[in-house]
């Protein structure tokens, strides 16, 4: 077959195509098809105004107005307690706890840990922001039988550079560690 032939028949499929068209459909098919259309986009962006009320919401309520509840079900076995989160200067421990325990992963590293992204789609203030967080794993299981010095110990802290993109574990702010694939391991 040479490829004039070839272009030919390629063109006639192509004019075969053209016969079909938006124009030729039913006027009732033409309606349902735009209202569909319509209804697709409202609900995207309706979507999107939630998100950002509630988002809003979150920025601008006082931490101490946010009612953190420990029983609401978590993914993971293990757990996180975080004490005390500060951002700045103004203290977001319950938002925070709120914030890791609705994007817990299991799957960030061996413990788990939450996405960058998933926090400042949610709370926009953190976007580029210092974070500095106190907590301790495994807390259900472990403080019944610690005594107060050993959970002293077993308090870890974490000063989280969303801007850098990087996280301190020392008070020294030495050894940054890069957050890969925008997660915080914890």
């Amino acid at each position: 077959m040479t490829t004039s032939k070839l272009f030919g028949q390629v063109k006639n499929k192509i004019g075969n195509l053209k016969k079909y068209s938006i124009s030729d459909l039913p006027d009732r098919t033409k309606i349902f098809l735009s209202a569909m259309l319509f209804w697709a986009y409202m609900a995207f962006y309706f979507n999107k105004l939630i998100g950002c009320m509630l988002g809003f919401i979150l920025t601008h309520t006082p931490d101490k107005y946010i009612i953190y509840n420990p029983k609401l079900p978590k993914k993971t076995v293990k757990t996180l307690e975080i004490i005390e989160a500060k951002l700045g200067p103004d203290t977001i421990t319950n938002k925070l706890k709120l914030l890791v325990n609705s994007h817990w992963d299991d799957d960030i590293l061996d413990f788990g840990g939450v996405n960058v992204k998933d926090l400042v789609s949610n709370y926009p203030a953190l976007s580029t922001s210092l974070i500095w967080v106190c907590y301790i794993l495994e807390m259900d299981e472990k403080i019944k039988s610690m005594s107060d010095e050993e959970i002293g110990k077993s308090v870890k802290h974490m000063l989280i550079n969303i801007s850098d993109k990087s996280v301190y574990r020392k008070s020294t702010l030495e050894d940054a560690e890069e957050l890969l694939f925008g997660e915080i391991p914890f």
